[in-house]
């Protein structure tokens, strides 16, 4: 955690805000450390959408989608955002 000013900056918040800008309207999208606190609730239902580099995120990271009924998972390759972006081969997924 770091504290700048009055504004407080956390890798978790910083991959939430990154893996936000990916998401399709009426679906939720996560991290792999979200998706291990959750994968034995029956409540949920998740799938792996992919690994994504980020901006400003050093490390992939693995994304799943909630894939309960009435919730949309789109396809990996249809996703954009705050990636990042190769000049060769477009967006590193």
């Amino acid at each position: 955690m770091v504290f700048e000013n009055k504004d407080v900056f956390i890798d978790d918040v910083n991959i939430a805000s990154r893996i936000q800008t990916i998401d399709i309207p009426g679906s939720v999208l996560f991290s792999k450390k979200v998706n291990n606190k959750i994968r034995n609730k029956a409540l949920f239902q998740a799938v792996l959408v992919g690994t994504f580099s980020f901006k400003n995120v050093p490390e992939p990271i693995e994304i799943f989608a909630l894939s309960n009924p009435g919730f949309p998972v789109s396809a990996k390759n249809k996703m954009v955002g705050k990636l990042q972006l190769n000049k060769h081969f477009g967006y590193l997924w």
